[in-house]
């Protein structure tokens, strides 16, 4: 064991080092040149299958319009090769730095490898307006502000390039974005765009809290890079002074750069139906069908699924800083100690089991309380439905196990060959 704790930290330490390769400080915009021969651009990318596509993307460009030399920069880059990367990302080690791209390169890698639409705008400010944005842009294109901790709803490859534009406008952006209401929450937004992968659906909108819940203002949903491009393109052009350009936007199309076969968007998926209709019918199958083998089989599935949720849940609260993965009304419903129903049929103090399985029911119905009377502005409706087949499923696959355990030790009391 300690050859292979041994073989398994070397391992580690060798793609770690394999990966912590050089990375490249992106150049800087150039200051002797012009600004009314210079545009900014802003290059927006649909969504598409992968799940690191399932946002879109934003990518800020500087062109000269004389030469028609660009500069591309992409706040998105991250280290595809760091084996330990998902549990930086769970616990809140999310470095993610600027890089710098060719308009071939975006071009061939969103046409040829991702599939994935590309919209360019020319965004529309003034000579000061274009220094001030090449002075900001600079100051994030050096060594020590190049990375920065990603924030998938508050500091990601939409939110840095927006912020140094508003900064640039006197926070004229801002200031009408976070007057106005959004569509949709950030709930929505992880149910139709992760609920790609339905399984990894309904587990974040268990794992996540009433943060995603609350109202939003176009400022915050603008997190999304198509709506970015949306609103930006809605609002005025800006003079120096902050008032509006009548008759002007701040967004003017150029063009569509890359067409994808679709646009990769989903409707909402009720992803929950499935994992609800298995749990009711595995407690049917126990029932009419109570073997063994099937017992085992559902417990190794439920128990570890739904016990490493309850694990994951304090454990986010503890440990990581995804502040919507903390305070959870949902941990009414999934426990740590739930892993302990992988070895359901091996369980030997019965009584332990139906006082646990009680427990279960008094939290469910606590759950049901706090949503019908609105104690929390957790949207946890969907949930319901699985914790209660969870809990059914629980009820009905202990119960046959103590009833199998009693007629067990009432056959040994009574047993004539003993006597």
């Amino acid at each position: 064991m300690l050859r292979l704790l041994f073989l398994l930290v070397s391992w580690l330490c060798i793609n770690q080092a394999s990966s912590a390769r050089p990375i490249p400080v992106p150049n800087q915009i150039p200051t002797d040149i012009p600004v009314s021969d210079i545009d900014f651009e802003l290059y927006t990318v649909g969504l598409g299958p992968a799940l690191y596509m399932r946002y879109g993307h934003t990518l800020l460009g500087f062109h000269v319009k004389s030469t028609g030399a660009r500069l591309i920069y992409n706040w998105g880059m991250f280290d595809f090769d760091d084996p330990l990367f998902p549990v930086h990302f769970y616990l809140g080690k999310r470095t993610y730095w600027v890089g710098q791209s060719s308009l071939e390169g975006v071009v061939r890698l969103y046409r040829d490898y991702e599939d994935r639409n590309v919209w360019r705008d020319i965004i529309n400010l003034t000579d000061m307006q274009k220094a001030k944005l090449i002075s900001l842009v600079n100051e994030k294109l050096t060594k020590e502000t190049m990375f920065f901790g990603y924030e998938h709803f508050e500091r990601n490859c939409a939110t840095i390039p927006r912020d140094l534009i508003d900064q640039s406008l006197g926070q004229a952006l801002s200031k009408t974005l976070k007057t106005e209401d959004a569509a949709h929450n950030f709930r929505w937004y992880v149910r139709t765009h992760l609920g790609i992968v339905s399984s990894l659906g309904w587990i974040l909108d268990i794992a996540m809290n009433s943060k995603l819940d609350r109202p939003q203002s176009k400022w915050e949903e603008s997190f999304y890079p198509i709506k970015l491009r949306e609103y930006a393109a809605s609002l005025p052009a800006y003079n120096d002074d902050g008032t509006p350009r009548v008759g002007e936007s701040l967004l003017r199309f150029d063009r569509q750069l890359v067409v994808a076969s679709s646009d990769w968007f989903l409707p909402d998926p009720n992803f929950y139906i499935g994992a609800t209709i298995f749990l009711f019918a595995a407690s049917l199958l126990i029932l009419f069908f109570p073997h063994s083998w099937l017992i085992g089989i559902s417990s190794v599935m439920v128990g570890g699924v739904f016990g490493i949720i309850g694990l994951s849940m304090p454990i986010s609260w503890l440990f990581s800083t995804h502040f919507d993965m903390h305070h959870n009304i949902n941990m009414l419903l999934f426990f740590p100690m739930d892993l302990a129903f992988i070895f359901l049929p091996l369980w030997k103090q019965r009584s332990y089991l139906s006082k646990y399985v009680i427990c279960h029911w008094i939290l469910l119905a606590v759950h049901l309380v706090i949503i019908l009377f609105g104690i929390s502005n957790q949207n946890a409706f969907r949930v319901f439905p699985i914790g209660l087949g969870y809990v059914i499923w629980m009820s009905v696959a202990g119960g046959w196990i103590s009833y199998k355990s009693r007629r067990m030790q009432l056959k040994f009391i009574w047993d004539p060959k003993r006597i």
